[in-house]
């Protein structure tokens, strides 16, 4: 027990925050070499280009500024008609295709638009391109 008292005590033990700052630049620079950014999200082809202008403003904006806050309810404000159209287009072509008799359309119309996206899995990968799938692995 003395003897790991005096490891403790040793003047060439560093300070618990130089120990965090190794540690959290160690963790860093795995995540940068492992993990891929994160990139932005795809235009969606609802959103008219006047409401695009106003997201691109908010992303310029600091978040700690009214500004900003403007911004966000100026775009929430712009995408809701915007979705809403888009929609009601997309009823439109379904009253078509159903008029028409045209039920391969139709149907194909109703399975894009109640078919649910899957979510991307996020997969680790080593310095030689290849993809871990083992956990003492992904430790390493």
């Amino acid at each position: 027990m003395q003897n790991r008292l005096k490891r403790l005590d040793a003047p060439d033990n560093q300070s618990a925050e130089s120990e965090w700052q190794k540690l959290k630049v160690a963790v860093t620079k795995t995540a940068a070499k492992t993990l891929s950014k994160k990139g932005r999200t795809a235009r969606k082809e609802w959103v008219t280009p006047e409401t695009f202008a106003l997201i691109e403003e908010k992303r310029n904006c600091s978040r700690t500024g009214n500004r900003y806050w403007e911004s966000k309810q100026e775009a929430q404000a712009h995408l809701r008609p915007d979705r809403m159209d888009h929609l009601n287009a997309i009823c439109q072509e379904m009253i078509e295709h159903e008029r028409k008799n045209r039920s391969k359309e139709l149907f194909a119309t109703v399975d894009r638009m109640t078919t649910q996206a899957c979510p991307a899995e996020k997969v680790i990968h080593n310095p030689n391109g290849h993809t871990l799938t083992e956990d003492t692995d992904m430790l390493e």
